[in-house]
Formats: structure tokens, C-alpha cells, sequence
């Protein structure tokens, strides 16, 4: 670079493409360094962390149309619209901001998530939500957060024709991928005997935009999925989280609505059939995320439990990580892990990859989680970057494993040179630098998965040596 002009580095930095092009594999806090800058910078790094960062309209803190206007110039990726507030049940007032909203033409919103009352009385305010969301042409994730009014209210125990909210005759938004039904948690009490508004609920949305591959159910039970005419036929990518103890399991009974689901998501713990999911759609799943969401377990102190992984021949993309992190740092000494188990794991063989994952392509596996001021105690001792070199050296980096071929792609937390030097192994090293087989992270990487072919790994490996060397 000593001899490129300087002139042409300053055009180069100063291009919107180029930088937009790099901010966009920043993370957020150089994001917000890099506005800084200059007036250049500054709008191309807004324009990502508005991207990245959901952005909260409060209707009913919105007072009229200068409150409004303002978001329309922001060029807005992901919106977050309250439409109750406990401090008023009138929610009539909200309606010419729905309107003015939709004349608005948030063109840019690709990701919408909006309260929405599932009762089968639900008001005109759910008739606009609607329509809001088929106004934006761009959408492509959709999210309902599914509420009652008051604790007064119930859900209906028969079905509800919702076609009054979900006409035919409407256009949806043509991208429309992912859809999402998150319930409140404090309406599970109500819901136990209520699922069918729920469920009808679910089935006309399916219905109307038929053309979503993504369905991601939150905080809903088991029995949901096994409704005959829950119309998952084209769906491809499902997502299953439960943050809350509140149903037993229920083993799938249905298995033909899967039919098509090649990629699954979901956090095993109580109340939730995920493992038995799993081994239902074990023979066609291509890509599995097993989230690290936490459950309150029925002790007071943290444990942890089993999930059998079976064969999965045509997996190529598995995702382990702990999505959830905001929850184990305030209550992490409460929350519980899963611990896994292979089916081809014999004796003190953790598993045989040729036959439990014969083409897997890409592994992920990502169990720290941010450290900030209300992180507990336990969540900064055991969810931290060591914790996942611990968990790897338990299962896909375990003692004795055949090496995996096929895996060309590997997605952790890779040590520095100054992270070497801390392991705790739990060996007779004490203080000292340890040097037993267990802190061999590197050459463990580079044994089991030969045809990586990582740079860092290469540098690992000599540090790892030279370490030994030195002791």
C-alpha cells in the first residue's frame, strides 16, 4: 500500500457501495464507532443498525401525525408496533393511526411484529393490523404476538371463522416468507382448554399466505402441530421454542403434516416433544438448530439433561447455541442445558460420524453469550467462550473419533494465543501451563476434521507445540 496514492484510497473510503458492503460484516459496536466518521459513514452505518435494530412505534404514545411522519425518512427494516397498553382499553383511538400508517408506505419494512388479541371477538384494531401488513410489499417475516385484553377474557373452546380479519380478497405480501405466533405467557392458564381459536387462527393465516416456507410457533404446546388440517404442506423450515414449563409432552402422531420440513429448529427442554419431533423427521432433515433455550427446572439448582440425536443421513448444516442469552445471564443458576447424546455412540465412542452425519457440510457451535451489568454470576462462569472448547471436547471433539470427511465449514470460538494459556482441564497441571492431551483444541480440530483446511488452525496448532516445547 506504500506506493498506492493516497487520493485513491480517500475515493475508495468515501464511496457509499463499498462501504456498505464492508459495514455489513461489522458488528454493532464498530457500527457505531464507524458513524463517527463523517456524514458518509454516518449514514451508511445508520442505515445497517436499522437493519439490525428493531425499531418500537407505541400507538398509543403516538399523539397524532407529526409523531409518525418522522419514521417514514428512516428507511426502516424491522418495525415493533404495541397496539395494547394497560393503562387504556380503548383501542379505538389507534384506528386513523392504522390508517395513516398504511399511507405512509414503509417500503422498506421487511420484518413486522405486531400485538394482535386472539379473541374470537377480536376488535376492528386486528382488522387494520392486517391490512397494515398486506400494505407492506417488501415484508418478508411477519410475527403475531398473540394477547389477551385482561384476565377476564377466555378463549373460545370452539373454532373461529377469522375470513372478517383474513378476507380472501386481499393482496398478502408477495416476499412474505417466515411467519411467527408467539403467546403471552400469561395467557397459558387460560389456554389449556382453549386451543381451537388458536389453532383456527393458525390455520387461516397458513391459508392466506400460503406462499410462507418458514412457521415458527412460540410458547405454544405440542398438540397444536397435530391438528389433521393444519395446512403445512409447503412449509419447509420449522421452528419450535417454549420458554416455560406449562404442558407435558406429547409424542407426534401426525407425522404425514411434515412432510416437506427440511430444516428444524428447536430448544429441548419440559413440556416440549422435541426430541420425538427430531427422531420423526430424522430421515429428511438437511439442516438442525438445537437452541440452548433455558426452562425452569423443578429443583432450585442447575441441571442438566439428555437429548438423543439419531441418525441423520442427510444432514448438512447443525447449529448448537444458546440464542437465548439474554435469559441465562439474569437467571442462569435456575436454567438448565441439554446435554447431548449420539445414537452411534458405543462404549467410549462418543459418536461415529460417518454414520451419524455422512454428508454434514457446516457445523455451528456458539455457547458464550454478551457479559454485561445484570449478568448473574453463574451465567458469567459458565457461559462464557471456554464453555463452548469444554462442550466441543465432550462431543464432536471427543477422545477417539474417526475423522469426518465431509465437513468443510466450522463455525466456533477460536482461541487466541492468550486463551491457550488459561485452560482448566481440571488436570494435576495446578497453576501451571497445562499441556495434557485435553487442552489440544487445535490439533483435535485439525485430526477430526482434516479437510477444513483453516489458516488459524494451522496457527493454533504451532502454538499448542510450542507450548509443550516450552514446558
Amino acid at each position: 500500500m506504500e506506493n498506492f496514492p493516497k487520493e485513491s484510497i480517500n475515493v475508495i473510503a468515501s464511496l457509499p457501495e463499498i462501504i456498505s458492503r464492508i459495514m455489513a460484516f461489522l458488528p454493532t459496536p464498530d457500527l457505531e464507532s464507524c458513524s463517527l466518521v463523517n456524514a458518509t459513514w454516518e449514514a451508511e452505518a445508520l442505515t445497517h443498525l436499522l437493519a439490525r435494530t428493531p425499531v418500537d412505534l407505541n400507538l398509543f404514545a403516538a399523539k397524532d401525525f407529526t409523531d409518525l411522519v418522522p419514521y417514514t425518512t428512516l428507511a426502516l427494516k424491522h418495525v415493533k408496533i404495541s397496539t395494547i397498553s394497560k393503562y387504556s382499553d380503548d383501542r379505538a383511538i389507534l384506528l386513523p393511526k392504522f390508517d395513516l400508517l398504511t399511507s405512509l408506505n414503509f417500503k422498506c419494512v421487511t420484518k413486522l411484529e405486531i400485538d394482535f388479541l386472539s379473541h374470537d371477538d377480536s376488535s376492528q384494531v386486528e382488522s387494520h393490523v392486517v391490512k397494515l401488513a398486506a400494505s407492506l410489499v417488501n415484508l418478508r417475516s411477519l410475527q403475531f404476538d398473540l394477547r389477551l385484553l385482561s384476565q377476564d377474557k377466555y378463549l373460545s373452546s370452539e373454532r373461529v371463522d377469522w375470513t372478517h380479519l383474513f378476507p380472501d380478497n386481499l393482496t398478502y405480501p408477495p416476499k412474505l416468507a417466515s411467519l411467527t405466533f408467539k403467546m403471552c405467557s400469561w395467557a397459558f392458564q387460560y389456554f389449556r382448554e382453549r386451543v381451537q381459536t388458536i389453532v383456527s387462527l393458525i390455520t387461516r393465516s397458513l391459508t392466506v399466505f400460503g406462499h410462507v416456507r418458514n412457521l415458527t410457533l412460540v410458547d405454544m404446546p405440542d398438540w397444536i402441530m397435530e391438528e389433521s388440517d393444519l395446512p403445512l404442506g409447503k412449509i419447509e423450515y420449522l421452528t419450535r421454542t417454549i420458554y416455560t414449563e406449562r404442558f407435558p409432552p406429547k409424542p407426534v402422531r401426525n407425522g404425514a403434516i411434515y412432510a416437506n420440513i427440511t430444516r428444524l429448529e428447536v430448544n429441548p427442554q419440559i413440556g416440549d416433544g422435541a426430541g420425538d419431533l427430531l427422531h420423526v423427521l430424522a430421515q429428511q432433515l438437511e439442516y438442525l438448530c438445537i437452541s440452548y433455550v433455558p426452562a425452569v427446572p423443578t429443583q432450585i439448582y442447575h441441571s442438566r439433561e439428555t437429548l438423543r440425536i439419531p441418525i441423520l443421513p442427510k444432514l448438512k448444516v447443525l447449529k448448537i447455541s444458546r440464542d437465548q442469552g439474554g435469559i441465562y445471564a439474569r437467571h442462569g443458576d435456575w436454567q438448565r442445558d441439554i446435554s447431548l447424546k449420539f445414537d452411534t455412540g458405543r462404549d467410549n465412542v462418543e459418536l461415529v460420524y460417518a454414520k451419524q452425519f455422512p454428508i454434514l457440510e457446516r457445523l455451528i457451535v456458539r455457547l458464550e453469550i454478551p457479559i454485561t451489568a445484570k449478568t448473574s454470576e453463574w451465567a458469567k462462569k459458565f457461559c462464557g467462550r471456554e464453555e463452548t472448547r469444554i462442550f466441543m471436547g465432550k462431543t464432536f471433539l471427543a477422545k477417539d473419533l474417526v475423522p469426518c470427511e465431509t465437513l468443510r465449514s466450522l463455525d466456533t470460538w477460536f482461541p487466541c494465543e492468550e486463551d491457550l494459556k488459561m485452560w482448566r482441564c481440571g488436570c494435576a497441571h495446578g497453576k501451571g501451563v497445562c499441556t495434557c492431551a485435553e487442552s489440544e483444541f487445535y490439533e483435535r480440530i485439525a485430526t477430526t476434521f482434516p479437510n477444513l483446511r483453516y489458516d488459524v488452525i494451522e496457527r493454533g496448532r504451532e502454538i499448542e507445540r510450542m507450548r509443550k516445547l516450552e514446558n
